[in-house]
């Protein structure tokens, strides 16, 4: 008998307001630049790459209902201002993911979150779907725990 399909609650911890969120993308560290092809002048002609050593984070979007009025917007709104006059003032935000019962299964820790963009969607009548609010943060870092 197969086990039933279950959805994972995910929530979001963000300027001093927990969020359940739709949906996210895993945060993820990869090399700031590509590799860079290199031939050492060694007579073989052979090329060989040059691998960038820093790694950067990449931004991690976060989807929630939310609908204009909504005090979160808001609060983002303002952070998002505060950002682009200062990016030292980024807050973190924490993303849990929950098992059915509630328990968190993993959690991860996003600091000095800048917030790149805040986009709150038209809604639509027509097939009454929710108002959602896309927020792009760029972490400094992360801590998968």
């Amino acid at each position: 008998m197969a086990k039933p399909v279950t959805k994972k609650l995910v929530t979001v911890i963000f300027l001093g307001v927990a969020r359940t969120i739709e949906k996210f993308t895993q945060p993820e560290k990869k090399r700031l630049e590509s590799a860079k092809p290199v031939v050492f002048g060694d007579g073989l002609n052979k090329v060989h790459y040059m691998h960038d050593p820093a790694f950067g984070c990449e931004p991690v979007t976060v989807t929630m209902i939310a609908k204009d009025d909504d005090p979160f917007v808001q609060l983002a709104e303002a952070a998002r201002q505060r950002h682009k006059d200062d990016p030292t003032t980024a807050e973190s935000a924490i993303v849990r993911v929950h098992a059915d019962n509630g328990n968190v299964i993993k959690t991860f820790t996003l600091f000095r979150c800048v917030i790149q963009s805040l986009k709150v969607t038209d809604g639509d009548t027509a097939s009454h779907d929710h108002a959602m609010m896309e927020l792009i943060l760029q972490p400094e870092d992360f801590q998968v725990g």
